[in-house]
């Protein structure tokens, strides 16, 4: 975290918070290495997709495909007019 507000800070040289930033790094990568030494095995098993989870799936797939054939389409497809294309309602006025 002192890292990237180094980077980030305009007042600290470059330098520094590029220093930080992996010192930082290695520090996590050596304390993950080391904590893993310890654990022989892990409790996590994972469970089957119901049908919620491929209904959740299949969505953001058919979504993802959606996006990519828009931004192949013209101009027109991607952006329509700004025009409605439903009349405005001719009903009571507000008061």
């Amino acid at each position: 975290m002192l890292g990237t507000y180094g980077l980030l800070d305009g007042a600290t040289p470059d330098w520094a918070g590029l220093v930080l930033l992996a010192v930082g790094a290695a520090v996590a990568v050596l304390a993950s290495a080391l904590a893993g030494r310890r654990v022989r095995r892990t409790r996590y098993r994972p469970d089957p997709w119901r049908a919620e989870e491929w209904a959740v799936a299949g969505c953001g797939a058919l979504v993802a495909a959606a996006v990519r054939r828009v931004r192949g389409a013209p101009p027109p497809v991607r952006r329509p007019s700004r025009r409605s294309p439903v009349p405005a309602c001719s009903g009571p006025r507000p008061r």
